[in-house]
């Protein structure tokens, strides 16, 4: 594994100061030139988008980064990797502003009380040849007047949350570290995951609602199933989901 950190640290890191999309440009390179490890971080993106394709702004102030994996079949658990980065960017948000409580909601953004400060996106690409790519971002000190108008969590900035000063070159620099010491563990005790992940959830033991194709759900959050998925208790039955979208969560 320390053979593997070596290379992880020494794989290229695009940056840009403005680009379409940090997850786009590493989906795009050609497979010869791909290298475990490879991150892609810019000042702005042109074309953020989130899961679903929903826009994702990314006005200058925020931190975009994203990192290429090559899934190793037949590992049946890549679709936790979104979780390995929601711990590490919780960690590293609660590192560098330690006023903060970064909380963690199902299935890929992270809260500082009920704003949406972060959203996680990953994608992946099986042939020819597998490739994964994780991405985030970070509204950091983007001025507010930048991001859209959300009624369900609203946006959040970090500098607005936060008496601690604001360096997105300090915070991308803890993320991508932390990314990585979580992301060998992962790979030796894949499971472990979602119990960090629910250490930093905002949702255990509380009521939430969910929206399920237009369908909500209500019931109390009991946790995360073995396989990521969310279980709610609706009446006297757990029930679980593999997708939707958390719209609210009992004094958020």
């Amino acid at each position: 594994m320390n053979t593997a950190k070596n290379r992880w640290s020494s794989a290229p890191w695009f940056r840009f100061d403005s680009i379409s999309s940090t997850n786009t440009y590493l989906m795009d390179l050609p497979y010869n030139q791909i290298v475990e490890g490879m991150i892609c971080s810019a000042d702005m993106q042109t074309s953020g988008y989130g899961r679903g394709d929903r826009q994702w702004a990314s006005p200058y102030g925020g931190l975009y980064l994203s990192i290429l994996l090559i899934p190793d079949n037949p590992f049946k658990y890549w679709h936790l990797i979104s979780f390995v980065m929601a711990v590490a960017a919780a960690q590293a948000i609660k590192q560098g502003f330690p006023d903060l409580q970064p909380g963690l909601k199902w299935p890929n953004d992270v809260l500082i009380g009920r704003r949406k400060i972060a959203g996680i996106l990953v994608q992946c690409s099986q042939c020819p040849h597998p490739r994964l790519v994780v991405g985030i971002g970070i509204n950091v000190s983007v001025k507010p007047e930048s991001l859209p108008e959300r009624t369900v969590f609203p946006a959040g900035i970090i500098n607005l949350e936060s008496s601690y000063p604001a360096s997105i070159d300090r915070l991308r620099l803890t993320l991508k570290n932390g990314f990585f010491d979580l992301y060998r563990e992962w790979l030796m005790n894949p499971l472990a995951i979602i119990q960090k992940w629910e250490t930093w959830s905002t949702m255990i033991d509380k009521n939430v609602e969910l929206s399920v194709s237009g369908k909500i759900f209500r019931g109390k959050c009991v946790g995360l199933a073995g396989d990521g998925a969310l279980k709610i208790r609706i009446g006297t039955r757990v029930e679980t989901f593999y997708s939707g979208d958390i719209v609210g969560i009992e004094d958020l």
